[in-house]
């Protein structure tokens, strides 16, 4: 997930950039080899959902129940 956020960020400074050179306003990220990350999304989705099961197993865990492997 790392590898996609460092992508991201180097695609917003790319359009950041590309949005402050009056003669770039006509171009987008991926003209410059910058395309935004397609993993990223799934990456944050899949690990909101795991946040999200470990959180619901914590919830209803009994005091002296917690068991590590099952979250």
């Amino acid at each position: 997930m790392i590898n996609e956020l460092l992508k991201y960020i180097k695609h917003v400074a790319v359009y950041k950039t590309i949005r402050s050179v009056k003669e770039l306003e006509r171009f987008n990220p991926v003209d410059m080899n910058e395309p935004f990350p397609e993993k990223l999304f799934p990456l944050i989705e899949s690990n909101f959902r795991s946040l999200q099961h470990k959180y619901e197993y914590l919830r209803n865990v009994k005091f002296g129940e917690l068991n590590k492997e099952s979250y």
